[in-house]
């Protein structure tokens, strides 16, 4: 990832990132026969998850993604993940990206982020990506 982070505009990293685990998990629902993806993304919590943006990254999918905590208090999330034993998890610093810019843009569009992939050579990371059974199980 930080090869493609070093050929875009900082600002678009968050949501390249997101494509690109959007289309991971595609391959992953193709062969797990699965027909949609599903996150824990909340309404504006963070700079990729603003409604133009989760716009923007569904596009890097034909599955229908599902966000069933999109508009839940952050309260009510952390609640859940602590009954569900995730919190703590969640929390770790290792689980922080480091690759977060400064200013990440909470709007974008299509076709400047399509622009950006295709100077970074994102699709032709997908091109040979072949999954494990180790990778994702």
């Amino acid at each position: 990832m930080s090869d493609i982070v070093s050929k875009i505009n900082r600002r678009f990293t968050c949501i390249i990132c997101r494509r690109m685990m959007f289309r991971t998990a595609e391959r992953v629902a193709d062969k797990e026969s699965a027909r949609f993806i599903i996150t824990g993304e909340n309404l504006g919590q963070v700079a990729s998850q603003t409604l133009d943006n989760m716009t923007v990254n569904d596009r890097a999918t034909k599955l229908i993604v599902l966000r069933p905590l999109l508009c839940y208090d952050k309260q009510d999330i952390v609640n859940i993940a602590k009954k569900l034993g995730t919190y703590e998890i969640s929390i770790e610093p290792p689980g922080c990206c480091r690759l977060v810019p400064p200013n990440p843009a909470t709007k974008s569009n299509i076709e400047q982020i399509r622009e950006e992939e295709i100077h970074a050579g994102v699709d032709s990371v997908f091109e040979d990506f072949e999954l494990s059974e180790i990778e994702y199980h």
